[in-house]
């Protein structure tokens, strides 16, 4: 299983292929779709930190 930080650099890396993806396009449906890639990698981000601190509990116990 991989550790969170290796998980968490990929998806930034996701991340900064999107947005310059996303410099570079004249569709709207594109751009739409890139910014709702966007919010899905975000949310994920957020997921991890909340897995990261469950994990932190449980150690604490």
């Amino acid at each position: 299983m991989s550790d969170l930080t290796v998980v968490r650099r990929r998806l930034a890396h996701v991340q900064a292929i999107i947005e310059t993806a996303n410099e570079h396009i004249d569709s709207p449906g594109d751009e739409y779709a890139l910014t709702r890639a966007l919010g899905l990698i975000e949310q994920t981000f957020a997921d991890l930190d909340d897995i990261a601190a469950e994990d932190a509990e449980g150690s604490d116990s």
